[in-house]
């Protein structure tokens, strides 16, 4: 199985409903946050490649044929290389309504967060936003 479709949307900017409508579509399963949170395996992987290790694409989404949200939506670039025939979709929202839907959830996650290796920290606040809480 092969990604068909790469969401390169911020989390908060419509991925959920993206994940339901991509699943209805047939273009699923679609990776989401929600399976990093739910499987322990996706958990170590994505933290080893936030870390520096070789991306491994298929291992990363066997299974899935589509991918919204965070993590993936940080490597959409790499992404669309390296699975060409995908379609790269962008879910947006106007800024201050993302902003406030943001800081409510995934900011207040990333503060409340005692573990050093989540990918809330080490992607989200350091790599999306250069260290900013």
């Amino acid at each position: 199985m092969t990604l068909k479709v790469i969401g390169a949307g911020f989390g908060r900017t419509g991925t959920d409903s993206m994940r339901e409508a991509l699943d209805i579509l047939g273009l699923g399963p679609c990776h989401h946050m929600y399976e990093v949170n739910a499987h322990d395996e996706q958990k170590r992987l994505w933290r080893a490649l936030v870390q520096g290790a070789q991306p491994e694409w298929d291992q990363l989404f066997a299974g899935y044929r589509s991918c919204v949200d965070w993590p993936s939506a940080y490597y959409w670039k790499e992404l669309a290389e390296f699975y060409p025939e995908a379609k790269v979709v962008l879910t947006c929202r106007a800024p201050e309504d993302w902003w406030q839907s943001f800081e409510k959830t995934i900011v207040q996650g990333i503060r409340m967060s005692n573990d050093p290796e989540s990918l809330g920290l080490a992607l989200v606040r350091d790599k999306v936003f250069g260290g900013a809480s």
